[in-house]
């Protein structure tokens, strides 16, 4: 039988294991802000979004466009010390809205800056009540070009 010292011992420095962390947030014209859903964290993406979004409010009063914020991030073995570490890697965002159904996610887009990427200065409170955007530009408006 094998004990855990020896499985960190055969474990390699190429070896990664993936997981994402999933967030909701409102944008607004003035602030981004959590919404009341907790986080996931999840080997898959689809798994932590649908975890997400099952603990929205099913009728959100927010006022602004919602989106999920997706982190994925690696363990690997810190090859100095030999200890686990997690590698934040680039973040992705995906515009959300609520239809009679729940919530439904639009398209997955990268966002280089991460949160401090999303401006509130580009978001406009009149889209708060749009349907599904229609193309990635429109699922990204928040978001600062970098």
């Amino acid at each position: 039988m094998r004990t855990e010292a020896h499985a960190f011992d055969e474990f390699e420095a190429e070896d990664t294991f993936l997981h994402w962390t999933v967030i909701a947030v409102v944008v607004d014209s003035n602030m981004v802000g959590l919404l009341p859903a907790g986080l996931a964290v999840a080997a898959d993406l689809d798994m932590a979004a649908e975890q997400v979004c099952n603990h929205l409010p099913a009728h959100s009063q927010a006022v602004g466009l919602c989106y999920l914020v997706a982190t994925p991030s690696t363990l690997e073995q810190d090859p100095s010390s030999g200890h686990l570490i997690t590698v934040p890697r680039l973040t992705w965002v995906n515009r959300v809205w609520q239809d009679r159904g729940g919530w439904v996610l639009g398209e997955w887009v990268p966002a280089p800056s991460g949160l401090r990427g999303f401006d509130p200065a580009r978001c406009r409170s009149d889209d708060a009540g749009s349907r599904a955007p229609a193309t990635q530009a429109a699922s990204a408006s928040c978001m600062e070009v970098v």
